[in-house]
C-alpha cells in the first residue's frame, strides 16, 4: 500500500489514535495535552530520523527532507479557519461586556507591546535585519488558551479570570496575524514598511476582515434559517463558514483571513442557539469541540516530528534567541498587566484586577498552534533572506513554543494552587457543602427505594459539615452571600429554560433570542449585584425603552404603525411566556435549590419570583384590557405551540423507549412539524388606530353632523399612550388638547387628583387661555388620543362652533 492517499490516511488515522491516547493519559496526570502531543511527536520524529532509509519503500516521505509534507499555506488554510472558529464559536460577548475594555487591552494594545519589546530585544542580541526581529516578534505575540483554560478547568479557576483569558486568546490571535500579515505583505515585496503605510494597511487588514466575515457570517445564518430543520445541513454550512470567511477575505479581498474567521464564529455564535433546527446546537458544538481537537492535535504533531529535521545541526546559539524572547515576552507582560492596568482601573475603565489574577494572566502566556503555523508559513516566502533567515524564524518560534510548553504549563497548576485560585469563595464553598448532604440524602434515599443500602463509603463526601455554618456569611450590605449564588444559578436555569421552549418548538426563534437576551442581562445582574442586581435588570425589561418610544414617536408623527404593533406584540409575547416560566422556576427552586441552601434562602427567592410575576402579570393584564381580541388570539396559538412540543417529547420518548419504530416516528414527527409551520406566524395585534372609530367614542363629538366630523377628522392626529407616559406637564407651554379614544389618564393638579377615561378631553385650559398648564397628565394604561393643536382650533371651530362652546364651557369651569 506505497499509493500518497493511503498513506495519508494512514497517517491521520495513526496520529489521531495517538492524540486519543495522549488525551486520556493527560487526564490521569493532569498536565496540559499539548505537552504530551509534543513529546510524543518529538520521539517519533527523532525515531524515524534514526531509522531513515530503513522506513521502507514508498513511506520515505515519513522520514522527509522537508520540514513538512504539505505547503505552508496548505497548512494555514486547513487547520487555522477550524482552530479560530472553534475558539471564537464558544466566546459569549455578552460576558465579556464588563471587562470588554481589559480584554481589549490585553488582546489588542499587549500584542502591539510585545510585538515591540521582543522585537528590540532581539536586535540587540543578534545581528539580523531589524525587519526580521518584527517579522520573528509577530509570530511569537499570539497566545494559546488551550493549555490554561485546561488546568483553569481542572481547578476551578474564577470565572473573571478565565473570561479574561479566553478574550485575549481569541482576539490576541486576530490582532497578531493582522500585524504579522501586513508586515509580510512588505515583507514578500522586498520592501521595509514606512510606518504610516504599515499602520495603514494594518488598520485595512484589520477592517477588511472584519467587514467580510460579518457579511460572509450574515448570508450563513440567513441560509441556516432558509433550510430550517435539517441538522445536517446546517451543521455543514458551519464549516462552510469558516473555510469560506477566510478564503473570501485572503483570495479575493487581500484581507485578514483571521480576523474573518473569528467575527463569523462570534456573529454565528450569538444566534446560533436559534439560528439553528430545535436541538441541533448541542450536536454542532460537539462537532466543533472535536473539529478543534484534531487541529490542534495534528498540528502539534505533525510539527513534533518534523522538528528533528528543522533543528538539524543545532548549535547552542539557536537557543539565545528563544531565551531571549521568553525572558522578554514576560517583561512586555509586566508592563501591561503591572504598570497599565492599575492606571486604566483607576481611570474607571474597568473593575480592578487583583494581583494573583496578573501573576497568573503574566506567567500564562503559553504559545502553541498558531505561533507553530505562523513560523511554518514563512517557509515559502520569496525574498525573506534566504534559507537562513527562515530557518531562523521557524528554530526560534518553534523552540520558544517548547520553553513556554516544558516551562510554563508545567508550573501553572502549583502557582494556581500558592495563589489559592483553585480555592472556592466562602459563599460556594458553603453551597457546595450543603449540597453534598442534599446529595447524600437524595442517594440514600432512591437506594432504599430499590431495595439498596448503599455503604457510607459510597455516598458522596459531607467532609466539613459539621463546622459549616447554619446561616450564610453576609456580603458587606447584609445580603446572604449563598443567596447571590443560588440566584446565579435560578437565572442560569431561566436562561436554558427559554432555549428548551425554543428546541421542543414552543416559541419561534426571534421570541427565543428576546427572551435569552433579557434572562442574560438578569444573570449579569445577579453575579454583579445578587438580588439587588437580579431583581432591577428583571424589572427593566418592563419599562418602554428608547426603541418603543421610538416606534411610538414614528405612529404619532407618521402613522406608521409597524414598529410599534410588532413592538408590543413581542412585549406580549414575552410575558406571556415568562409568566409560564415562572411557574417552572417556583418548582425548580423548591425541589433543587431549596435542599441545598436552606428554608430562609429559598423562602427570599420563592419572594423574588413571585415580586417578578405579579409585575410580569399586572403588565400583561393592562395589554390583555386593551387588546382582548389578539390576546385571545395569541392564547389560542400558544395553547397550539405547547401541544405540540408536548407532542414532540412524548413522540421521542416512545421512540427511544422502542415502542414505535423510526419510520412511525419519522411519520408522526413529520404531521407534527406540518402543524408546527401553520402556527409559525403570531395573530397580529391590531392598534384600533382608525380615526372613524376613535371619532365615535369621543362624547363631544356625538352630535356633531358628518360634514362636520370630516372636517374634524382632517385636523386631529391619532397618538398612541403606554402606561406610566407623561402626556402634558404642569407649567410647560399649552399647544394643543387631547381627545381619549380609549384608555384612562390621572389628572394632578396641586393636592388634587381625579381620573379622565375614555371620550373625555384634557389640555383644553391652556390652548384657549394661552397660560402654562395647571396640571400633569399620565397614562394609566394602554390607550389612544386624538391630539387637535392650536392652529387648527381656530378652522375647526368656524365649521362646528357648539364644539367650541363645549370645549370653553369646560375649560371654564375647570379653570
Amino acid at each position: 500500500m506505497t499509493d500518497p492517499a493511503t498513506q495519508i490516511v494512514v497517517l491521520i488515522a495513526g496520529l489521531l489514535l495517538a492524540a486519543g491516547l495522549i488525551s486520556a493519559l493527560a487526564k490521569q496526570t493532569r498536565l496540559p495535552e499539548t505537552v504530551y502531543l509534543t513529546v510524543f511527536g518529538l520521539l517519533i520524529g527523532g525515531l524515524l530520523r534514526l531509522l531513515g532509509e530503513g522506513v521502507g519503500d514508498g513511506w520515505m516521505w515519513l522520514a522527509p527532507n522537508d520540514p513538512l509534507p504539505l505547503s505552508s499555506e496548505a497548512l494555514l488554510f486547513i487547520f487555522l479557519p477550524p482552530f479560530l472558529f472553534a475558539a471564537g464559536l464558544q466566546i459569549d460577548v455578552r460576558r465579556m461586556q464588563d471587562d470588554v475594555v481589559a480584554v481589549i487591552v490585553l488582546a489588542v494594545l499587549a500584542v502591539i507591546v510585545c510585538t515591540l519589546v521582543v522585537a528590540v530585544s532581539i536586535e540587540l542580541v543578534v545581528e539580523v535585519s531589524i525587519l526580521l526581529c518584527f517579522l520573528l516578534s509577530s509570530i511569537v505575540a499570539t497566545t494559546d488558551a488551550a493549555a490554561i483554560l485546561s488546568v483553569f478547568r481542572d481547578l476551578g479557576a474564577p470565572r473573571r479570570l478565565t473570561t479574561l483569558v479566553e478574550g485575549e486568546s481569541l482576539f490576541n490571535d486576530a490582532a497578531a496575524i493582522a500585524i504579522f500579515s501586513a508586515l509580510i505583505s512588505f515583507v514578500a515585496q522586498g520592501l521595509s514598511p514606512p510606518p504610516l503605510t504599515f499602520l495603514t494597511l494594518f488598520v485595512t487588514q484589520l477592517l477588511g476582515g472584519l467587514l467580510v466575515g460579518f457579511a460572509v457570517a450574515r448570508l450563513i445564518v440567513w441560509l441556516v434559517r432558509l433550510i430550517e430543520d435539517v441538522p445536517l445541513a446546517e451543521i455543514s454550512l458551519t464549516i462552510a463558514l469558516a473555510y469560506l470567511s477566510y478564503f473570501v477575505a485572503e483570495g479575493v479581498f487581500s484581507v485578514s483571513g483571521t480576523i474573518a474567521v473569528v467575527t463569523s464564529a462570534i456573529v454565528f455564535g450569538l444566534d446560533g442557539r436559534t439560528a439553528l433546527s430545535p436541538g441541533a446546537w448541542r450536536n454542532l458544538s460537539a462537532i466543533w469541540e472535536i473539529l478543534d481537537y484534531w487541529a490542534t492535535a495534528l498540528v502539534v504533531l505533525l510539527v513534533a516530528i518534523a522538528m528533528p529535521l528543522v533543528v538539524d545541526g543545532l548549535r547552542a546559539s539557536d537557543f539565545v534567541v528563544p531565551l531571549v524572547i521568553f525572558v522578554s515576552a514576560i517583561v512586555a507582560r509586566i508592563i501591561v498587566l503591572f504598570g497599565l492596568f492599575p492606571l486604566l482601573s483607576r481611570l474607571s475603565l474597568f473593575e480592578p484586577v487583583s494581583m494573583p489574577f496578573r501573576l497568573i494572566l503574566t506567567w500564562g502566556g503559553l504559545r502553541g498552534v498558531v505561533t507553530i503555523l505562523l513560523a511554518l508559513s514563512v517557509l515559502d516566502v520569496p525574498m525573506l533572506g534566504g534559507q537562513e533567515a527562515q530557518r531562523f524564524l521557524l528554530v526560534s518560534a518553534v523552540l520558544y513554543v517548547l520553553l513556554t510548553l516544558l516551562v510554563q504549563a508545567t508550573t501553572l497548576r502549583p502557582l494556581m494552587r500558592l495563589l489559592k485560585l483553585n480555592k472556592l469563595t466562602p459563599e460556594e464553598e458553603a453551597y457546595l457543602q450543603r449540597f453534598r448532604r442534599h446529595l447524600s440524602q437524595r442517594v440514600v434515599a432512591e437506594s432504599e427505594e430499590i431495595g439498596t443500602a448503599a455503604p457510607k463509603h459510597a455516598l458522596p463526601a459531607e467532609g466539613g459539615l459539621e463546622a459549616a455554618p447554619d446561616r450564610a456569611s453576609r456580603r458587606a450590605d447584609g445580603e446572604p452571600n449563598e443567596l447571590q449564588v443560588a440566584l446565579v444559578l435560578l437565572a442560569t436555569h431561566e436562561r436554558e429554560l427559554y432555549f428548551n421552549y425554543f428546541s421542543r418548538g414552543i416559541i419561534g426563534r426571534r421570541l427565543a433570542e428576546s427572551l435569552r437576551t433579557d434572562a442574560e442581562r438578569v444573570l449579569e445582574g445577579a453575579r454583579s449585584d445578587g438580588a439587588q442586581g437580579y431583581m432591577q435588570n428583571a424589572l427593566r425589561g418592563l419599562t418602554f425603552g428608547p426603541w418603543f418610544g421610538f416606534a411610538q414617536r414614528v405612529l404619532n408623527w407618521t402613522g406608521w404603525e409597524g414598529p410599534l404593533r410588532a413592538r408590543l406584540a413581542r412585549r406580549f409575547e414575552m410575558s406571556a411566556v415568562k409568566l409560564r416560566a415562572f411557574s417552572t422556576l417556583k418548582h425548580f427552586a423548591a425541589g433543587d435549590i431549596r435542599p441545598v441552601v436552606g428554608e430562609d434562602i429559598w423562602l427570599r427567592i420563592d419572594e423574588l419570583i413571585d415580586t417578578r410575576a405579579k409585575a410580569v402579570a399586572e403588565a400583561l393584564e393592562g395589554m390583555r384590557l386593551q387588546f382582548p381580541s389578539y390576546a385571545e388570539d395569541f392564547d389560542r396559538h400558544f395553547a397550539g405551540r405547547v401541544a405540540l412540543g408536548l407532542e414532540n417529547a412524548a413522540l421521542r420518548t416512545e421512540w427511544e423507549r422502542a415502542v414505535i419504530t423510526r419510520e412511525m416516528y419519522d411519520d408522526l414527527e413529520e404531521d407534527r412539524r406540518r402543524r408546527l409551520a401553520s402556527l409559525s406566524s403570531s395573530p397580529t395585534l391590531d392598534l384600533g388606530i382608525r380615526l372613524t372609530s376613535m371619532l365615535r367614542r369621543v362624547t363631544l363629538f356625538c352630535d356633531l353632523t358628518q360634514p362636520q366630523l370630516e372636517a374634524l377628522a382632517r385636523r386631529l392626529q391619532p397618538a398612541f399612550m403606554v402606561p406610566g407616559e407623561t402626556i402634558i406637564r404642569e407649567g410647560e407651554a399649552g399647544r394643543s388638547m387631547f381627545f381619549i379614544a380609549s384608555g384612562t389618564v390621572s389628572v394632578e393638579r396641586g393636592a388634587e387628583s381625579f381620573r379622565l377615561s375614555t371620550g373625555d378631553h384634557f389640555g383644553e385650559v391652556a390652548l384657549i387661555s394661552g397660560e402654562a398648564r395647571n396640571a400633569t397628565v399620565r397614562a394609566e394604561g394602554f390607550g389612544q388620543l386624538l391630539i387637535l393643536r392650536r392652529r387648527d382650533f381656530a378652522a375647526v371651530s368656524a365649521k362646528a362652533p357648539e364644539l367650541r362652546a363645549a370645549i370653553e364651557r369646560t375649560a371654564q369651569s375647570r379653570h
